[in-house]
């Protein structure tokens, strides 16, 4: 059908050879556009056809439609117009790689990239954690380049595609410079109708009223006319007739890889075509789609193909470029069904929705935000985003990247001094026969204030995080320096405590002031948003923002923990319960815990009152280091005390997780965390880690120590060269395995409290031939005891909760230790000597381990399976540690090497499960050299009978497996 147009468009020129010009521009773009359109496929390998296969098929799909007399009634210039733009309205879908580097460093690149983590398909979410600078592809397989590289593809066909409507008219104007496209520009066609035909092209992805606004009618070449609105309308259609079956080349979907779930749902749209008839009197479309997915899309499709069809049948005489052209093609059925599944509503599937208010219902049932101060928080939380945000604006957006580098957290500390924020509560006149009075509560800040177009992301729970201004501004901030980010609660919050929330803002930028009110009707019809611009002399705001609500509150409280909270000693003291009104408990433990959080808050907070309180004089982190490298601020003080901790903070906001490990060993530490998003580390209440966030933080808190640790090692040994601290700090070095130039020699030094009173140095501890530490195993009560024997006199030492550290001291000390027992249960004895004979694991101390097989509580974990020393003799069945530990639950955890116990006590029954798995996993996870499975099984089964005949007499009522049975299963290595 292309042969139509062209047939027509030769007979016309023919006819008047000043029209030739356009008949061997034609010619030339057919050859050079459809080589171009190869190209697509480089960034759309996974798309329907875009090349010369598509452009014939919408020339077919319009020539369908108007038959051959209307074609021929065409003018020379609308046929031309016609066949350029059916090959050339795609052309913006070649993307060069200038271009590809071009954009990677345009905000606008960013912006969507930073977009795409709201996307709907999963893998362009995945190209938003790749390519948005935070994180490694550590989720990614073993070929990730390969991973990388398709997801690439996907994220610049994405951002290609969303304005490769608009690019196609620029590279129309000017294919040389663009793309490289040698099409031959001349004078005697005028610049104005390649103009024309890049507007045609680039209204094929704009609204049918925006394309309503192209000219009716427009001087063509020579005495032609031309009719652009025409020509953009049948190239509408005739690219959304573009349906059939067969627009998918399988061998580029093959070396591509599998299918990003919108492609295939678009593949599915094209394979479901049933019937399929256009001519010049009607059009008809039937599918049957085979999943959820394609029906959408495809009933998606035919919506804008029935839209766009009766468009321009209603506004055809402004389209048709004469009055007796005749009309579009009527509309018959076009419709999508789905089979095997059912719909609720035509066109959609099924969608699950929660509102608003449920959400709050379910947030307030939870108990997440459990008083009114976690509310406070929030929006304490917002106006220090918002402060830090109008700081990077103002003074430092500007800046270098060598100035911006020298800028710590302090710096801006220091700035915001000048950005104090404000709370306030006031009582509010009300009932005095009432149980509950009313409190004005408002907090006022210098940020950035709120637009008109913020309002756009503040009405709805989580669209802050979408709003692209915001987003890019932070995009833009050294990392330590961004705002903590939201959950999507942040203002919502307010309404689990009031119904009601007033804000009054000017913005930084615009200078707008504007009120805004949010209501939560309670169901009452209530619900929304007023927005009014202030005027006058409501409009002499600062910049900044005043969030104002009303708090019904418990004149008198119930609880008398609340009455004897030193929170309100000095408000209890002026409270007369005769006389007194009310007991303001709730403001007072609130203004109490706002106090904590301004403690490390890089804003000053003050709290309004009588008295007003006044922020605190020096903020926790004044004098703290700073790590660039893992964005941790750190303060550190050298202990002797066993009650060390690491308390942390969020970008100033404290978190109730303390941490205590073994690398925090003497030294207490408040560190603030400076680094990703409040949703990378923080539980939604903010005020816990997530697992994964501990891991992560624990995991930079001790590199930072690291790096700070020796500058405080060496003021105490300028300071205090023979204090107990030097020596504390001297042993934490060694623990934390720092070089020994650093620990050097103080550690031996540290002063262990024996029983009777007295001190032993580590040193001398160390010096010893043999140590025995009497420990209950497990989680029993009671503490671990050291006793010194061979020939000394012995000497004991009851390990407090602050000694459990010498366990990663003593192994590195001797040169051979091994694990004995009492006979009482729980109680192992681990023997660290220098002495050969004094190693590996004794039958009465095996015998201890299999007796303490069914007691919960002498194991870590609570694994099916355990672990267990190793002997000697069966050395082939050991593991190598690490992370396996955690899988099994652990009996005489401080002893290595271990092995995997072949033996499993449930409900008070010893059982033997699947030992011939056993065999296997010791195989793929032995220590040392590799072993074969025959090897380990000799070596299982001779540890299964030996324990078997030890365990004789104990096990003799619990024994519930079948010694030859267990040998039968064992017996493809044995026999």
């Amino acid at each position: 059908m292309r042969f139509t147009f062209e047939q027509a468009l030769r007979r016309k020129c023919e006819q008047n050879p000043d029209l030739s010009l356009l008949l061997s521009q034609w010619e030339y773009d057919r050859r050079l556009v459809s080589d171009a359109l190869q190209t697509i496929l480089r960034y759309f390998p996974h798309y329907s056809r875009h090349d010369a296969s598509h452009s014939n098929t919408i020339l077919v799909q319009v020539a369908r439609m108007l038959g051959p007399a209307r074609i021929e009634a065409l003018s020379a210039t609308d046929l031309w117009l016609l066949l350029e733009a059916a090959y050339q309205h795609d052309i913006g879908m070649v993307v060069t790689d200038e271009q590809v580097r071009n954009w990677w460093n345009t905000p606008g690149f960013k912006d969507f990239v930073s977009q795409l983590r709201d996307s709907p398909d999963a893998e362009l979410r995945q190209a938003s954690t790749l390519f948005d600078g935070r994180a490694p592809p550590d989720g990614l397989a073993r070929d990730w380049p390969v991973e990388v590289s398709r997801i690439l593809t996907l994220t610049i066909a994405e951002y290609a595609r969303r304005q490769h409507a608009s690019n196609a008219a620029q590279i129309i104007m000017d294919p040389v410079r663009t793309i490289g496209l040698q099409s031959p520009r001349t004078h005697l066609i005028p610049a104005r109708l390649f103009r024309l035909l890049g507007k045609i092209c680039a209204h094929h992805g704009r609204s049918f009223e925006d394309t309503m606004l192209l000219p009716f009618e427009e001087a063509g070449l020579g005495t032609d006319d031309a009719h652009p609105r025409f020509v953009a309308c049948m190239l509408r259609l005739g690219d959304l007739l573009d349906l059939d079956n067969g627009r998918f080349c399988p061998v580029m979907s093959r070396s591509f890889g599998t299918l990003p779930a919108s492609s295939l749902a678009h593949y599915e749209k094209h394979a479901s075509i049933n019937h399929f008839q256009v001519s010049p009197t009607r059009i008809e479309v039937e599918t049957e789609c085979a999943s959820y997915e394609a029906y959408e899309v495809t009933d998606q499709w035919l919506e804008w193909l029935r839209g766009e069809l009766k468009n321009q049948m209603a506004q055809w005489s402004e389209v048709a470029p004469s009055r007796d052209f005749g009309a579009l093609p009527s509309l018959g059925k076009v419709q999508a069904h789905i089979k095997g599944y059912l719909t609720l509503e035509p066109g959609r599937r099924p969608r699950f929705e929660v509102d608003r208010e449920q959400i709050l219902t379910l947030v307030r049932g939870a108990n997440i935000y459990a008083n009114h101060f976690s509310c406070i928080r929030e929006l304490l939380q917002n106006a220090v985003d918002a402060t830090i945000l109008r700081v990077w604006a103002d003074r430092w957006s500007s800046k270098s990247s060598e100035e911006l580098s020298k800028l710590t957290p302090a710096s801006l500390r220091e700035v915001l001094k000048e950005f104090p924020i404000r709370v306030g509560f006031e009582r509010v006149p009300s009932d005095e026969a009432s149980q509950t009075g009313r409190w004005r509560v408002f907090i006022e800040d210098k940020g950035t204030g709120i637009s008109l177009n913020d309002v756009r992301y503040i009405q709805r729970i989580g669209a802050s995080s979408k709003n692209p201004d915001r987003q890019r501004m932070i995009r833009e901030m050294p990392e330590w320096m961004r705002p903590s980010g939201i959950f999507g609660i942040g203002l919502q919050s307010a309404f689990l405590f009031t119904d009601k929330v007033m804000l009054r803002s000017r913005h930084h930028a615009t200078q707008e002031a504007i009120e805004v009110i949010l209501q939560n009707g309670q169901g009452n019809g209530m619900d929304g948003l007023s927005i009014r611009r202030l005027e006058g002399a409501e409009a002499r705001i600062p910049v900044g923002t005043t969030v104002e609500f009303h708090l019904a509150l418990a004149r008198i409280p119930k609880s008398r923990g609340f009455i004897a909270s030193t929170h309100f000693s000095e408000a209890r003291k002026a409270f007369d319960p005769v006389t007194g009104l009310d007991f303001p408990h709730e403001i007072e433990f609130t203004k109490a815990i706002i106090r904590n959080f301004s403690e490390a808050c890089a804003c000053p907070i003050t709290i309004q009152g009588i008295p007003p309180q006044a922020p605190p004089t020096e903020n926790l982190f004044d004098k703290a280091d700073f790590d660039p490298e893992t964005n941790l601020e750190l303060t550190l003080e050298v202990t002797t005390r066993d009650d060390t901790h690491a308390r942390l903070y969020y970008r100033g906001a404290p978190l109730n997780t303390i941490s205590h490990r073994s690398s925090h060993q003497f030294l207490n530490i408040h560190c603030n965390i400076h680094d990703g998003r409040a949703s990378d580390f923080l539980l939604i209440n903010r005020e816990q880690l997530t697992d994964e966030g501990e891991q992560a933080i624990q995991k930079s808190l001790e590199k930072t120590i690291k790096k700070v640790l020796p500058r405080h090692i060496s003021e105490l040994r300028r300071k205090q060269p023979e204090s107990p601290e030097i020596k504390a700090a001297s042993l934490s070095a060694k623990l934390l395995n720092l070089d020994a130039h650093i620990a050097r020699k103080e550690w031996l030094g540290y002063q262990l409290i024996v029983r009777d009173g007295k001190e032993m140095s580590l040193d001398e501890l160390l010096s010893k031939e043999r140590v025995d530490l009497i420990h209950p195993d497990g989680y029993s009560s009671g503490s671990p005891t050291l006793v010194f024997r061979r020939g000394e006199s012995q000497v004991e030492i009851q390990m407090g909760g602050d000694y459990w550290w010498l366990n990663y001291l003593l192994p590195e000390s001797f040169e051979h230790h091994g694990y004995h027992a009492y006979g009482q249960r729980n109680i192992g004895i681990y023997i660290f000597s220098r002495y050969r004979k004094d190693s590996g694991v004794s039958k009465e101390g095996m015998r201890s381990l299999m007796q303490n097989l069914h007691s919960r509580a002498a194991f870590f974990g609570a694994s099916y399976r355990l672990s267990i020393p190793c002997p000697d003799e069966y050395q082939t069945l050991q593991y190598i540690p690490g992370e396996r530990d955690e899988l099994f639950g652990r009996l005489a955890p401080w002893y290595r090497p271990r092995m995997v116990c072949p033996f499993v006590s449930r409900d008070r029954q010893v059982t033997v499960p699947s030992p011939h798995k056993l065999v296997q996993w010791t195989a793929q996870n032995a220590a040392g050299e590799r072993k074969s499975e025959a090897e380990i099984a000799r070596a299982l089964w001779g540890f299964i009978r030996e324990t078997d005949e030890l365990m004789a007499e104990e096990w003799k009522e619990r024994k519930a497996y079948d010694l030859q049975r267990v040998r039968f299963e064992l017996s493809r290595w044995l026999d």
